[in-house]
């Protein structure tokens, strides 16, 4: 009897360890998918100008480096669908209390610019009521972002990618 129950009691420990180790790896690949999701949040900040008085926040390394990337993709057409990646940098990077060390590289793409389908009978309209009067420069640009996100503590590094779809203002030259 005290044999069969030393046995059960190794085995409820093991199995107590295994969820133990289950659990924290749980949470640090949600903490990871968090951190790709930061660089989806910045970039879309980064992406849109400020229309609403108030000031944004002072411009970092990082900030400088993704908007240098984003003229250089909006000076051309011909540059649609080149990948330009950043790497992490600035606001990019995080090395907390705990000894892990969080960042986000972040890859951009210019996928070309938005049609708009405006219709509704006004003198401007033309053929096939898309209005005319649209200036190919002030439609929205449509971009591609990858962020992958890393978390790395002691030896062992999580990596999580999210990609994104997002129209923004035309970018200035």
């Amino acid at each position: 009897m005290l044999v069969l129950l030393t046995v059960s009691g190794v085995s409820l420990a093991r199995n107590s360890l295994r969820e133990i180790i289950i659990s924290g790896t749980s949470r640090q690949g949600t903490e990871v998918r968090n951190v790709a999701d930061n660089g989806l949040e910045w970039s879309c900040y980064w992406l849109t100008p400020d229309t609403t008085g108030l000031a944004k926040a002072a411009p970092d390394t990082a900030a400088s480096a993704f908007r240098t990337q984003v003229k250089t993709l909006s000076a051309s057409m011909d540059r649609s669908g080149e990948v330009l990646p950043i790497s992490a940098v600035g606001v990019m990077t995080h090395s907390g209390s705990d000894g892990a060390t969080r960042a986000f590289n972040l890859s951009l793409i210019r996928m070309g610019k938005q049609q708009l389908d405006l219709t509704g009978g006004a003198p401007s309209t033309g053929a096939g009521g898309i209005s005319q009067t649209i200036p190919p420069e002030l439609l929205p640009d449509i971009w591609s972002i990858r962020s992958t996100g890393t978390l790395s503590v002691s030896s062992v590094t999580f990596q999580h990618i999210r990609e994104a779809w997002v129209t923004a203002p035309p970018q200035g030259q």
